[in-house]
Formats: C-alpha cells, structure tokens, sequence
C-alpha cells in the first residue's frame, strides 16, 4: 500500500500497511509525505510513531503543519517535534492569511509566532482586514509598528473603514511613510477609501521623498475634490518647485484645482509654468480664464508661444495662445523667437521629408511675413501655421 494514498484509507489499513514494511515518509509527485496526507488526529498519531518525519517539507516548502484543523493535530505535531513556524517557500506560516480570530488564538496558543515575516517582509497583521482578526493578532502581541521590506506598515491595502479604525485603535501609525515617502494616501483612487483615511486622522499634505503630495499624484477628478474638502494645500511645490497643477494631465482634475484656488502662474525651478505643459487649446483656455500669464517666459526666456511651437503643438494650440494676446515677437534669452524655434525644429528633422517640405514653405511665407501680416494678420498666422504642422 502506498501511504502517500492514506486519505481514504482506514486506520486498520494504514497499520497493516505499516507493519508489511510500507515507508512511512514516502513521496507523491508533489513530494507530499503522508503525514501531509493525514486528515486526522489518529493518523498522526500512528504515522509519527512510526517514524514520519514531522518536518519534512514537499515542492512548495509545505510540512504536515500546514492543513491542521484543529488545536488537537497541532498540538500532536508539535510535542512530536514540528516546527509551528516553518516558513514555505515564500516565506508564509500556517498563520499567514489567517482571518478567523478562533484559528489565530488556537494557533497563537500552540506556539505560532504572529511576528514571523514572508520573503518580502510582511506580518498577518499587515495582511488581515477583518477587524476581529486584527484585535487578535494586537492581543497575541503582533508588533504594530513592524515594516516590510518596502518600508510599509500594517495600515497599508485596508479596504474597509473597520480595518483601518481596528489598526488605529491599536496604536498603528496611520502616517507612515514607506521607503519612497508614499503614505496610504499617496496612490488611493478611491474617493471612498480616502475620506476613510481622513477620518481616522491621515495628513493629506504629508510629502513623499520627491516632495510630492497626494494631490500631485491624483489619478481622479472626485479624489481631488476629497483631498481639497479635507484641507489638502493645492499651491504645494514638490522638490523641482512644480504644482499638482504642473503634474496633472486630467483636464477635469485640473479645472476642479483651478476652482479650489490652484495658482496658474506658480514657475518651477526652470521657470515654467502650467500654461507652458498645456497640450491643447481647451486646457489653455481654462489656464488663461483662471489668469494665466501667456507672455510668462522660463528661466531661458522661452515663452510660453515658443514652447507650444518647439513642442510640435497643433496649430489651433497656438492659434489659441495668439488670439489670448501671446507677443510673437518676444525673443529668449538667444535672440530667438517663437518662429526661430520652429525653424530650429523642422531644420532638426532631417530624416523626415514632410518636414523639410514644411521648412520650404515656412521660409517663403516668412519672405511675404510683412505683406500678409498687414493686410489680414489672423489669415496669415493660420495659414502659415497651417502650413508648419499639418499642410503636408
């Protein structure tokens, strides 16, 4: 009889089994031993006085510990000599991914360490969202201020209000910052989950190791609105000197800062400011209703017109910028104007026969600049805008 099979078997079987020589620590095709194989108290019992080794391990890094039910099993593998905290290849224990506060307690009570981290550094505590599994891994002496690897604490991946007031009941720092900086907060997409944190008393202007706060790294319209509601400063500068209104490309997350008191003008280290990262004509036009500087220049002089234009914008982008009363005469800090700049770039791509074509054509219309511009201005400029970015 192969006693790997014993799951069915019964107990007269697998003692006869045993007595006709079969081996007591046999393997199946996933190395399970037949201790493994055990599904009760009696079992155990013979196969360990027989000689089953109690900490074997199979493919997986699993012992016999792993599918006990019951204190009684547990009990029986461990004065036999199994290790209660043996950790599987991934570093769990039969207490990772406990939810049930009876099965911690009676784990607890065998000699289960409810300290004992995986590969990447994670407790149970950090793991379990039922509130009464949380209270009774805190009241077996779970380290409440533990960090996995990443730098996290236990407060991170609640989904539940419960969870998150359990872990703060317990004494649990609702205000760590990970490794990076980030908090819970700091990548939340859901509104929900964020006036969650901010009951339990969360700092939504706390800053990561860049200088960046949740706001800046809001993916959402409606957590945007929440992190403002709850006092989140929406003129804040990262380490670079840059806004949530500079990092966000959301035309909806940008027009609910711009309501909230977001400033347009606000330059970062090189000067730019938010109108200069606008891409399209709808964005420029909420920047300006809400008074940004469109004649604002960076630290090299370079307007926001000659960004739009360097940057390879569509022509109603800069249409938009010169009817808002952008100068195109401005000149950087080289002399150059917004037309230079375009000139530079379409000289600059060489390998691209539609912008040598463009080149061509920008030259003669800067030939008959005068007579164009002073019999009708806003013809011209379309039509030599036109001719830059898409009259191929």
């Amino acid at each position: 009889m192969n006693l790997c099979k014993i799951a069915n078997s019964t107990i007269e079987e697998i003692k006869s089994a045993i007595s006709a020589g079969a081996d007591v620590n046999a393997r199946d095709d996933i190395a399970n031993t037949p201790l493994m194989n055990a599904r009760s108290y009696e079992i155990i019992e013979i196969l360990v006085k027989a000689g089953a080794d109690v900490n074997a391990r199979n493919n997986n890094g699993e012992t016999a510990m792993w599918w006990r039910k019951s204190l009684k099993e547990i009990t029986a593998l461990v004065k036999a000599g199994a290790d209660i905290n043996a950790r599987d290849n991934d570093g769990f224990t039969i207490l990772s991914f406990v939810e049930s506060p009876k099965r911690i307690r009676m784990l607890v009570a065998a000699g289960a360490d409810v300290n004992s981290k995986d590969n990447h550094g994670q407790t149970q505590l950090m793991r379990a969202e039922n509130p009464k599994a949380i209270e009774a891994l805190v009241k077996a002496g779970a380290d409440i201020n533990a960090r996995d690897d990443d730098g996290k604490n236990a407060m991170w991946w609640r989904k539940s209000l419960n969870a998150i007031t359990a872990l703060v009941r317990a004494g649990v720092d609702i205000n760590a910052r990970d490794n990076n900086g980030f908090n819970v907060l700091t990548f939340e997409k859901s509104p929900k989950i964020v006036e969650m944190f901010v009951k339990a008393g969360i700092d939504v202007n706390s800053k990561d190791n860049q200088g960046m706060t949740a706001l800046m790294w809001a993916q959402n319209q409606e957590v945007v609105k929440e992190l403002v509601k709850a006092g989140a400063d929406v003129n804040a500068i990262d380490q670079s000197g840059q806004t949530a209104l500079m990092h966000s490309d959301s035309l909806g997350i940008m027009a609910a800062l711009l309501d909230a008191g977001a400033d347009p003008n606000i330059c970062d280290e090189f000067g730019k400011t938010a109108l200069m990262k606008a891409d399209s004509s709808i964005k420029i036009d909420l920047l300006v209703k809400a008074g940004a500087d469109v004649d604002a220049f960076d630290n090299d002089g370079v307007t926001v017109l000659m960004y739009a234009v360097s940057k390879r914008r569509k022509p109603e982008t800069i249409l938009t910028l010169l009817k808002a009363g952008a100068n195109w005469r401005f000149k950087d800090s080289l002399g150059r104007t917004a037309y230079d700049h375009a000139k530079t770039m379409l000289e600059n791509a060489e390998t691209d026969i539609s912008y040598k074509l463009c080149l061509e054509r920008v030259k003669i219309f800067r030939q008959h600049c005068f007579m164009y511009f002073t019999h009708n201005p806003w013809a011209y400029l379309k039509e030599i805008l036109e001719k830059w970015f898409c009259g191929i």
